[in-house]
C-alpha cells in the first residue's frame, strides 16, 4: 500500500507541476498553469478534504480528531464556495488528476475503522496539507493573474498552513 500511495502522489505531483510525458504544449518546459486551471486544482483539493472530513465524521471519530474533521469540512467548504465564484476550470487535467488522487485516498480510508482510521486520517491530513502548500507556492499562486485571485490564494495558503500545523499537533499527540 505505501508504494501505491507513493505512486499516486508522484502522479498527482507530476500532473500539478506540468511535468511528465503527457504534457500539453502549453505546459512544456515547466510553464505555469493558467489561473482557471489553478483554481480547478484548488477546488479539487478542497473537495477531497471535505470528503475525507465527512468520512471521518461518518466513522464517528471522537475528541480532537472529530473537531479537526468538522473544521476541515467547514473551512474547505467555505473556501470552495469562494473558489466557485472565481471561475475554476474543473475539467483541466491537473484538477482531474487531483480529484482522482483524493478519491484514491478516500477509498484507502474507507477500508479502515476505529483508531486505525483516526490515525490514517490524521496522517493523510498532514500529507495532503503539506502537498497543498507546495502546490500553492510552486504553481497555484504563481498562476494567479488577477488581484482577487492572488489575494484569495494567499489567504488560502495561510489557512492551509494553519490546518497543517493543527494536523501535526494531532499526529504528535499535542492538542
Amino acid at each position: 500500500m505505501p508504494a501505491r500511495t507513493l505512486a499516486s502522489t508522484l502522479f498527482v505531483l507530476l500532473a500539478v507541476t506540468g511535468s511528465g510525458a503527457a504534457q500539453s504544449p502549453s505546459s512544456a518546459r515547466g510553464a505555469a498553469l493558467d489561473q482557471s486551471a489553478a483554481l480547478g486544482v484548488l477546488s479539487a483539493i478542497n473537495t477531497s478534504e471535505i470528503d475525507a472530513g465527512n468520512l471521518a465524521l461518518q466513522k464517528q471519530v471522537t475528541g480532537p480528531v472529530r473537531e479537526y474533521a468538522t473544521r476541515m469540512v467547514k473551512e474547505h467548504g467555505e473556501n470552495n464556495r469562494k473558489v466557485a465564484l472565481l471561475e475554476p476550470d474543473l475539467a483541466a487535467a491537473p484538477a482531474k488528476a487531483q480529484m482522482a488522487k483524493g478519491q484514491q485516498e478516500l477509498a484507502t480510508l474507507k477500508a479502515l475503522d476505529g483508531a486505525a482510521f483516526a490515525q490514517a486520517y490524521v496522517a493523510a491530513m498532514v500529507k495532503d496539507h503539506t502537498e497543498a502548500l507546495r502546490a500553492l507556492d510552486a504553481q497555484l499562486i504563481p498562476a494567479a493573474s488577477t488581484p482577487a485571485v492572488v489575494t484569495h490564494l494567499q489567504t488560502t495558503r495561510h489557512h492551509v498552513a494553519d490546518h497543517l500545523e493543527a494536523a501535526k499537533r494531532l499526529q504528535s499527540g499535542d492538542r
